[in-house]
């Protein structure tokens, strides 16, 4: 059982595993911070949130935008519609 929160490197992998599975445009659900579940779309590739290459930083969150929905949500929180989790590989 874990216990501690995804390092950066797993928040990474995260995003590389999602990208190469879903485009942008993939329809997905999403869980809101009030904890309705959303159907929509994807709008962009996911990300390291906080991300600064230039001084070394690789971030500290995997996050993806969503059509209709403002700002980010955590990758974790999102699930491509049919699909129960996005599984490392």
């Amino acid at each position: 059982m874990r216990n501690k929160r995804p390092s950066p490197k797993e928040h990474e992998q995260a995003c590389e595993i999602w990208n190469l599975k879903y485009p942008i445009g993939t329809p997905v659900t999403v869980e809101m911070d009030s904890g309705e579940i959303r159907a929509t779309t994807t709008r962009s590739v996911a990300w390291m949130l906080g991300a600064e290459p230039s001084r070394g930083d690789p971030g500290h969150s995997a996050v993806v935008l969503m059509d209709g929905i403002s700002g980010c949500y955590l990758l974790s929180r999102v699930r491509a519609r049919g699909n129960a989790k996005v599984e490392a590989a």
